[in-house]
């Protein structure tokens, strides 16, 4: 199945293993991992961040995606995706600006794993919502539900999370 995919997008709440998983994934199906871009962004800049810094970065992710879908051949694996820059902008500043919906709508993935908040919440100066995960979890799903996108539910510990990625792309039973 994972065959039919250009790009996997691994999305979800804070603190869900979305890049041990994109990691994983990509080694184990010869694909480009393509990294979180606001996590670069703020290991360069001081903390706390500004509303101009989340533009800065939510562009940033959108057209990393963009710019990999348009120029890497082969499978690619987001860490990350447009699903959390909008749903972080709504979440902590009420909005999602039109000229960001632009650049949104043209980073669409094939298929999207949609990872669970049932791992331990890791502590880290970049997150921000150690007790709403499960609320932000819905979120996720009911806008992937709303968009129609292609989606499976990953849960589990180590590697049975591992597993449970590969079963949702049809390579394991």
């Amino acid at each position: 199945m994972w065959s039919n995919f250009k790009t996997i997008a691994i999305t979800g709440p804070e603190c869900t293993g979305k890049t041990t998983l994109a990691k994983f994934l990509a080694n184990r199906l010869g694909g480009h991992f393509i990294p979180e871009f606001a996590r670069e962004y703020l290991s360069k800049t001081r903390l706390p961040y500004s509303l101009s810094d989340y533009y800065q970065m939510a562009r940033g992710q959108m057209l990393r995606q963009i710019w990999a879908v348009t120029n890497l051949s082969g499978l690619l694996i987001l860490d990350t995706d447009h699903h959390v820059v909008r749903i972080w902008g709504e979440e902590k500043y009420k909005k999602f600006p039109s000229f960001l919906q632009q650049l949104y709508d043209l980073c669409k993935a094939d298929f999207y794993l949609l990872l669970k908040p049932d791992l331990p919440w890791e502590p880290d100066p970049y997150r921000e919502s150690p007790h709403d995960r499960e609320r932000l979890f819905r979120l996720y799903q009911n806008l992937l539900e709303k968009e129609r996108a292609p989606y499976s539910i990953i849960e589990g510990f180590g590697e049975a999370r591992n597993v449970s990625a590969l079963k949702a792309l049809g390579l394991q039973k």
